[in-house]
């Protein structure tokens, strides 16, 4: 397996290539960065799956899943993702490697061909992106967002990361709110889009046995048409906040097992030197089966069904979950 190659494709793409003939699959992705924004999240979180739904040329999902059946069972999934303060929207996807393909087809350059038409060439009516698909999808983040309070786990999750960094980007969850979600409508979202397209900063990936400058050039005429502007850049996720005091919230459930959260500021993220202590000092703390907390707390004591701690490394965050 080689090192990663970092290049920069045009102004605000990047493309991360690792070439190794180890896997089966290769992987792929595509993403928009762009700042966490409370008024845009809902809409940066529905519209890759609004793109999804369809292109230009195969414009439903039989005739899209023809194509990709046809790519040996190739998928192509939509994600959002919030990065500390930055939300990142677009897609991944595996396919099988070109090293095992029949009579040595040329599945990385289709590969890149389809997603760049997800990207730029989505299935449209009337010049806008269709309503019928912004609506379905809608309704489908209304109810994901809805949904978030029946798993527990995750539900007191969300809700330590919006109490404890309240007034800070942070707090604003990957997939909006339910109030930005309700007001999706198609002129709204298909304005959204093309912005995206505009200025955020395009991070593409790439995993599998082809030369880099195959998969570069796959990409590069894969992504023609892209308009791009003169500004691309992100400011960094603020770490360092000191704040006056300890808080505690309580919210009252209808619940047999209760969840106990716990925030704590690291003051230290990703690109710090001191990350990797912050590392081990996860791991001894919650992070690993042999951990001080799971030792302690969980099996001497018998004080809860389960605790564990986990880390924000974008946001320099230290958590702590149990169920009591």
């Amino acid at each position: 397996m080689s090192a990663p190659t970092r290049i920069q494709l045009m102004p605000g793409v990047w493309l991360t290539a690792m070439r190794t003939r180890k896997f089966k699959s290769s992987f792929w992705s595509a993403l928009l960065l762009t700042p966490l924004r409370a008024d845009t999240a809902s809409m940066t979180a529905v519209l890759p799956r609004v793109l999804r739904r369809g292109t230009g040329n195969y414009p439903d999902q039989e005739q899209l899943g023809a194509v990709l059946d046809d790519l040996y069972g190739g998928v192509i999934e939509p994600t959002a993702l919030k990065l500390g303060e930055i939300q990142a929207s677009g897609f991944v996807a595996t396919f099988l490697d070109d090293q095992y393909a029949w009579d040595d087809a040329p599945i990385s350059g289709r590969a890149a061909e389809l997603l760049g038409d997800l990207l730029l060439r989505p299935a449209t009516r009337n010049g806008r992106l269709r309503t019928d698909y912004i609506d379905s999808e809608r309704d489908n983040l209304i109810a994901k967002i809805k949904s978030q309070r029946n798993d527990k786990e995750s539900y007191a999750a969300l809700r330590l990361s919006q109490e404890m960094c309240r007034g800070e980007t942070y707090a604003v969850d990957r997939l909006g709110s339910l109030e930005t979600a309700r007001a999706i409508r198609v002129a709204k979202l298909d304005r959204h889009y093309k912005t995206l397209l505009k200025e955020s900063r395009l991070e593409l990936y790439y995993c599998g046995s082809q030369p880099v400058d195959q998969i570069r050039q796959a990409w590069v005429e894969s992504l023609m048409g892209l308009p791009r502007k003169n500004s691309y850049d992100l400011q960094p996720t603020q770490v360092t906040v000191h704040p006056s005091e300890v808080r505690e919230i309580t919210e009252k459930l209808d619940v047999t097992q209760a969840k106990l959260a716990i925030g704590l500021r690291t003051q230290t993220r990703l690109d710090s030197p001191h990350y990797p202590a912050l590392l081990v000092t996860n791991a001894l703390l919650g992070a690993a089966p042999g951990s001080k907390l799971f030792q302690n707390v969980r099996e001497k004591s018998s004080l809860c069904y389960y605790v564990v701690s986990d880390l924000d490394k974008h946001k320099g965050l230290m958590m702590i979950y149990s169920g009591v």
